[in-house]
Formats: C-alpha cells, structure tokens, sequence
C-alpha cells in the first residue's frame, strides 16, 4: 500500500512538471518577438497560430507560406514578399471557408486535385521549383491547390443556387424560352450577354475543346448535343452555351454570360460570427 502512494506521487510530481514545462513553453512561444529560436521549433511541434471556431491553423503551415514568399521575392518571382499579416488573414479566410464549405457539403476530390495540378505542372522543373521554395508535390496539393479549389467549388455551388441567384437564373430562362421559340442566339448574345468579348460576335466562341473552358464546364459541355442550349453555372457565373457542330472532339460553342449576385458578400456574411482566436504573436 505505502509502495503504491509513493508510485502515485511520484507520477503526481512528474505530471505537474510536465504541466508547467509546457505551459511555460507555451507561454514563451505564444509571447513576444517572433524569433528564429521560436520558428524552428514551430516547424517541428504542431503548435496552433490560430483557433477558428476552434479548428487550429499551425504555424508550421504559416512558416512554410512565409519562406516560400520571401524566396520567391529573393527570386524576383514576386515584387515583394507577403507581409505576415497578409498571410496568416489568407489562412484564416481558407479555413473559415473550408467550415463554410463543409457545411453546404462543397469538397475537393483528388481527381480534381491532380488534374489542377497537370494543369500547371507543364514544364519539366515545375516539381523542382516547389522543392526550392520549401514545397513537396504533397505540400503543394494539400497546402495550396485544395484551398484554392475549394474555394472555386463553393463559388461554382453559390452560382449554382437559384435562391441566392434569382435575377440572374429568371433572367437566364427567359433567354432560353426566347431562343426556343425562334429568337437567333447571337442576337439575344448581343442584347443580353455581359461578358464584353464574345458579345461583340454574337457570343461566337469559335471552335473549341472542351479541355480549354474551365475545369467545372468540360464535362457538361462535352455532353451538349448539336442545336442543344443549357444554363451552366461556373465559379463566375451563369453560361447559357448552345452547341452549333461538333467536329472531331472540338466543338463550335456559343456563350450569353451573366453576373450572378456578389458572392464576396454572402461570404462575409457566412463568416461575421465565426470565432477567430490569434495565439501567437506573429509580429517582430
């Protein structure tokens, strides 16, 4: 009995040591200057910069981003380095939006994934230059490519919702009931489009692979049919597409764009009452 209370205690004492060595180590790191001593440990505990609605942002993650940045700047890639501030309110504005997202049931699947990824991995050296700027190809997809998705997803999703949308959607099936019943396409383009491009040309797209539009049109565009009209939403807004002909696997498209409401604001008002706690002192 007396061997076991002396066991108890000492565990007592060594959990009490424990507490305040880490608690004393949380104090240092989440106080003061942030100093080089304090970065290299960060990069290796998963200490958290940041609790969104109690989701934490690492520093780890943080530091990553502010090297990447300050080598690309050495590197005359960008004119200056981000500021510190700039990106830790970039990575609270991707985790608000990964919560936001989750909640309307928006994801990021891998295929979307690699397939950004060879999109903008055309050269050779590209997964060479990660490396130098502090990327792997894993850091790059998880870190940067599925943040940046996401948010086109919940864009591409917004766009989508006719009860958020109801001017543009109402204004979008008017068109197409009009072509239905004989208006020329290209006229209704010239009146109706706000995309100041192809407007000029009666909305002429020309032909086209569906591989060049963007990523959240190639499939439903590759299933139009020749004379067929549909209203696809994109990460910018509504596209009323009509299919002229169809040669090999290019197809002659025509487009009436329409602005849907501001998402930026809808976004921000998701966002108001999200609980943001800074634990870290990023500033020297």
């Amino acid at each position: 009995m007396q061997q076991s209370r002396k066991i108890l205690k000492i565990i007592l004492i060594i959990v009490t040591a424990l507490i305040l060595i880490f608690g004393s180590l949380g104090v240092w790191l989440g106080r003061g200057s942030l100093t080089e001593a304090k970065m290299k440990v960060f990069e290796v505990v998963p200490y958290p910069l940041a609790l969104v609605n109690g989701r934490p942002i690492l520093m780890r993650d943080f530091i990553l981003r502010l090297k990447a940045s300050q080598k690309m700047a050495e590197n005359k890639i960008i004119p200056s380095p981000a500021t510190k501030n700039d990106i830790y309110n970039t990575m609270v504005l991707e985790e608000e939006i990964r919560q936001i997202a989750a909640f309307r049931r928006v994801f990021v699947g891998r295929k979307q994934i690699e397939q950004e990824f060879a999109d903008r991995a055309g050269e050779p050296e590209f997964v060479e230059t990660l490396k130098n700027y502090g990327f792997s190809e894993a850091n790059f997809k998880n870190e940067i490519l599925q943040p940046q998705l996401l948010l086109v997803n919940l864009k591409v999703w917004f766009c989508g919702q006719k009860e958020l949308n109801a001017k543009a959607y109402n204004l979008a099936q008017a068109i197409v009931e009009k072509e239905a019943l004989g208006d020329n396409f290209g006229n209704l383009a010239e009146s109706f489009s706000q995309e100041s491009g192809s407007k000029q040309l009666g909305g002429d797209l020309g032909f086209v692979q569906p591989t060049e539009l963007l990523l959240e049109l190639r499939e439903p565009v590759e299933l139009l049919k020749d004379g067929e009209v549909k209203i696809l939403p994109s990460r910018l807004g509504l596209h009323i597409i009509k299919q002229e002909a169809q040669a090999g696997s290019e197809k002659h498209l025509r487009q009436i764009f329409l602005q849907t409401e501001n998402f930026d604001s809808w976004l921000s008002g998701q966002t108001q009452n999200f609980n943001v706690k800074k634990l870290v002192n990023i500033n020297n």
